[in-house]
């Protein structure tokens, strides 16, 4: 444990990280000080206090208070949090739009427990470098040529409290990362540390050959076999799959190796419905409150779901090569009576 701290006048930058690379050098032998860059700029009325120091991830744990006692923000790595609620025994819960968010399930599910708990966003992992903006571009909003908004990918930490007799929940929505996948689960693996997180439940879809007439079939994947059996009576199949993988398989990967349990539920969406399932996502949802111990109305994604199985069965009506593919699907439901399932 160290401390060193610094008063700021807004013009701190230079010294500051030339101290915080001598720092760093020092306890990694071999390296010099610019192998540790470091920019951080202290603006004026704050102090900045270097309350430890995690060399194995060059990880600096920092607090930035004002000098009236306004803000204390906690930063660590790619890591920035407003605050660090402690959730003991509460769970995160993941959703990615990228590779695994078919029919936007992932992102939809993670949005609509934000909106319906009224979480508090309380940080998020600083996403730059995780990032080819070449393969996933940054929106812009122009308005007569004036911009009005820039959106990069952001992945951000949302926070329900619980209240008494029902267990916290960290949600985290975000962008599956382009590149260095271990440091990005190094950082939600933090998170949850800090906050004293006991679960983590990752959500994913894929295009899978199931129609739209029967239950989704939804399956899971954990490298924990006892958290498994606690979800055996909720209707999932345990996965059976060998094959490229995404983002939430290093969590899980991280996590065990840490003592957390992270399961990873995927659904599986019809090929034939283009946007977003809410269909899917309901079902996936139902499972998510039974797992993570909250109560919520599903009743709106439930009515959205029942509304896009009315539209799809009217196309089929005017579509007969949507007719036939529906049926060939349910006539290999009706024959196999299960699909294949999907892990990350």
């Amino acid at each position: 444990m160290l401390m060193v701290t610094w008063s700021g006048d807004g013009h701190e930058e230079l010294a500051l990280c030339s101290e915080i690379s001598r720092l760093n050098s020092a306890f990694e032998p071999g390296h010099s000080k610019d192998d540790f860059p470091c920019m951080c700029v202290i603006p004026p009325g704050f102090h900045i206090t270097i309350i430890a120091m995690i060399i194995n991830h060059r990880c600096l744990t920092l607090q930035w208070k004002h000098a009236d006692d306004v803000e204390v923000v906690w930063t660590g790595s790619d890591l920035v949090l407003k605050e660090v609620p402690q959730l003991k025994d509460g769970s995160l819960v993941i959703g990615l739009s990228g590779w695994g968010d078919a029919g936007n399930v992932s992102t939809l599910c993670v949005t609509y427990l934000i909106e319906k708990l009224d979480a508090t966003e309380i940080g998020e992992i600083s996403s730059g470098r995780f990032y080819d903006y070449h393969t996933k571009r940054p929106l812009v909003s122009i308005e007569r040529g004036v911009i009005k908004n820039y959106v990069p990918p952001r992945n951000q930490f949302y926070c329900w409290k619980a209240k008494a007799g029902y267990p916290a929940i960290l949600l985290l929505r975000g962008v599956e990362p382009h590149v260095d996948w271990p440091a990005y689960a190094r950082n939600v693996i933090e998170a949850v540390e800090k906050m004293d997180i006991s679960r983590i439940y990752m959500i994913g879809a894929y295009v899978g050959n199931v129609p739209h007439t029967v239950e989704p079939s939804i399956s899971v994947s954990s490298r924990s076999e006892p958290f498994l059996k606690e979800m055996s009576s909720l209707g999932l199949e345990f996965a059976d799959y060998e094959g490229p993988t995404g983002i939430y398989s290093e969590i899980i990967e991280q996590g065990h190796k840490q003592g957390i349990d992270a399961v990873s539920i995927w659904g599986a969406v019809p090929p034939y419905i283009q946007g977003t399932n809410y269909k899917v996502a309901f079902y996936i949802l139902d499972k998510i409150v039974s797992m993570v111990g909250v109560e919520i109305s599903l009743l709106e994604m439930k009515e959205k779901g029942d509304d896009l199985d009315e539209q799809i069965a009217l196309e089929a009506k005017q579509n007969p090569d949507l007719r036939r593919l529906i049926s060939s699907m349910e006539l290999e439901y009706r024959s196999v009576r299960r699909f294949d399932s999907y892990i990350v």
